[in-house]
C-alpha cells in the first residue's frame, strides 16, 4: 500500500444496509462483554435510519403540498385583478403584486427542501411544473398576441414555443411558462403563468 492509497480506497464506503448487517455479525466475534453493546448500535442504527427515512419523504411531501397552495394563492390573486379589472374598466396586477410579496417572504425552507427534491430528480433540460395551470383571459389574450388567433384582430395562427425559466415582465422578474412566436423568436416572450418559486425554480 502506498502513501497515496487511503482506508477508504481500501475500504468502500458502505450503504447503511451494508454497515448495519457487519455490525451484527461483528457482534458475534466480540467478547461477551462488548457483543451486547454492538448488538444494540446496529440495532439503534437501523431504527433511527427508518425513521429518517420516513421523516425526509414526509418533508418532502409537506414541501409539494405547499408549492400547490402557493400557486393557488397566486391563481385567486389573478382572479381578484380579474374582477377589480371588470368593474373598474382598468388594468391592475395590485392583488397579485401583493400575493407574490407575501410568498416571498413564507416558508423559505420550501425552496431548500424541493431545490434538493429538483436536483436529484429532474433531468437536464426538464423542468418540474404542475399538472394543472389556471389561464385568465389575460393568458389567453398573451397567446394570441404571440401565435395569433385565426383572425383579423391577432392575425393567422403561428407556430409558438413554450419554455419554462425566468422572465423580465416590464421590469418584474417572474419565473414561469412563457411563450414565443417559433418564427420570430427573438422578438422577445411573455409569461402565460408564473410559478411560485420556489426554490430551484418552478413549482409542482
Amino acid at each position: 500500500m502506498t502513501n497515496a492509497q487511503t482506508v477508504t480506497d481500501l475500504q468502500p464506503r458502505m450503504t447503511r444496509e451494508q454497515l448495519i448487517d457487519a455490525a451484527r455479525k461483528a457482534a458475534a466475534l466480540l467478547p461477551p462483554a462488548y457483543r451486547g453493546i454492538m448488538t444494540e448500535l446496529a440495532n439503534r442504527l437501523d431504527i433511527t435510519s427508518v425513521a429518517l427515512c420516513e421523516a425526509m419523504q414526509q418533508r418532502s411531501v409537506l414541501a409539494i403540498e405547499n408549492t400547490v397552495l402557493r400557486d393557488d394563492v397566486t391563481c385567486w390573486a389573478k382572479e381578484c385583478d380579474r374582477i377589480v379589472e371588470r368593474h373598474t374598466k382598468k388594468r391592475t396586477n395590485m392583488h397579485l403584486l401583493e400575493a407574490q410579496k407575501e410568498l416571498r417572504e413564507l416558508a423559505p425552507a420550501t425552496d431548500v427542501v424541493l431545490a434538493e427534491i429538483r436536483q436529484s430528480t429532474i433531468p437536464d433540460g426538464w423542468k418540474l411544473v404542475p399538472e394543472k395551470m389556471y389561464l385568465d383571459a389575460s393568458d389567453i389574450e398573451s397567446i394570441c398576441d404571440s401565435c395569433g388567433n385565426g383572425d383579423e384582430r391577432y392575425g393567422d395562427f403561428t407556430d409558438g414555443i413554450l419554455w419554462v425559466g425566468e422572465l423580465s415582465n416590464d421590469g418584474v422578474i417572474k419565473y414561469g411558462l412563457n411563450i414565443a412566436n417559433a418564427d420570430y423568436p427573438d422578438e422577445g416572450s411573455v409569461t402565460i403563468h408564473e410559478f411560485k418559486d420556489i426554490v430551484g425554480k418552478g413549482s409542482f
